[in-house]
């Protein structure tokens, strides 16, 4: 939306506390062209978050700079309405929690990330013709390249399967396991974080530490030169498997809501069963069985291939940026 010349600020979580004035007031960053204004720690984003929001519109500021609010939602939408009457706001939902009503999301088109989203909208009553789908978009950032200095690149070509996960070591357990000619896959471990005893367990695989930020890991991508056969999203960083499929890699991800979102399952990608507790790791085999089922059936993955291809083709970034553009100019 940046690019179509259109002004955007955020509120988001940050890390430590914020207060809405004096010395502590939330400092304002600029993030790929976006002004962006963190809140505070995400448990008590939702209470500053309505609060700097309703003081802009008391002060006439919001309707001053801005055309329309998006409350981007995960559970249950920002007490916004009464306060911010002369500007729209417009959902967009991730996620909604039961109990939630469409009265909650006001009367006019509703955005949904996913299919996931798109259910939970429906139950909650929104009626279908109000329902908008803007997926996730199969490409690269279109904003500020990300510094990838950090990253080293390998010769092209080189990296079978590329895996972007902060457990390197249950990567490597699934490939042991595997045997036969997908074991002998070069491996590429992207980890947010490498201590020497994963590398001293891991010897032999390739292992390059990243700092967890997607415009780094974009532009490291578009300059390795490397064409994986098949690429791995660990828990946690489901989102960046859209970046594989504008290489063309089917992505292996587990079976989360944001894996959902961004791996059609059979189409671009696999999803295996996720650990049911949070904060515990996925089951090995799981992984296992997917990474083999891929790299081992030459005709599954003459298949996903396909599907990427459509995917490419179909799912880009700027059509979703059209789609968004046209309710939010028109809300």
């Amino acid at each position: 939306m940046c690019i179509r010349d259109s002004y955007v600020a955020a509120a988001c979580p940050g890390s430590g506390v914020a207060t809405l004035r004096g010395a502590h007031a939330p400092t304002v960053e600029v993030v790929q062209n976006v002004q962006m204004v963190r809140m505070g720690a995400p448990a008590s984003f939702r209470l500053y978050a309505e609060t700097f929001v309703t003081r802009l519109a008391a002060s006439g500021k919001l309707a001053r700079l801005y055309d329309v609010v998006v409350d981007a939602i995960h559970t249950r939408p920002l007490a916004l309405r009464r306060a911010t009457r002369k500007t729209p706001v417009v959902p967009l939902v991730f996620g909604l929690r039961r109990g939630v009503h469409s009265e909650e999301l006001g009367d006019g088109p509703v955005l949904v990330a996913s299919a996931d989203a798109e259910r939970e909208a429906s139950q909650a009553g929104v009626p279908e013709d109000r329902l908008v789908r803007v997926p996730f978009g199969a490409g690269w950032s279109a904003c500020e390249p990300g510094d990838d200095a950090k990253l080293p690149v390998a010769g092209p070509g080189s990296c079978r399967l590329i895996a972007v996960t902060s457990d390197a070591a249950r990567i490597a357990r699934a490939l042991a396991s595997i045997g036969g000619d997908a074991s002998d896959a070069a491996t590429l471990i992207i980890a947010r974080r490498r201590t020497r005893r994963e590398d001293d367990a891991h010897e032999g695989l390739r292992t390059v530490a990243w700092n967890g930020e997607a415009p780094a890991l974009s532009a490291w991508l578009a300059r390795s030169g490397h064409r994986p056969a098949l690429a791995y999203c660990g828990r946690g960083f489901e989102s960046t498997a859209p970046l594989f499929t504008a290489m063309g890699a089917p992505v292996v991800c587990p079976d989360t809501r944001c894996g959902r979102a961004c791996v059609e399952a059979g189409a671009t990608g696999m999803l295996h069963r996720a650990s049911r507790i949070p904060g515990l790791p996925d089951p090995v085999r799981a992984i296992r069985d997917c990474i083999a089922g891929v790299l081992g059936d030459s005709d599954q993955t003459a298949a996903l291939r396909d599907g990427v291809e459509a995917a490419r083709s179909q799912r880009t970034w700027e059509q979703t940026t059209t789609r968004m553009l046209s309710v939010l100019t028109n809300p």
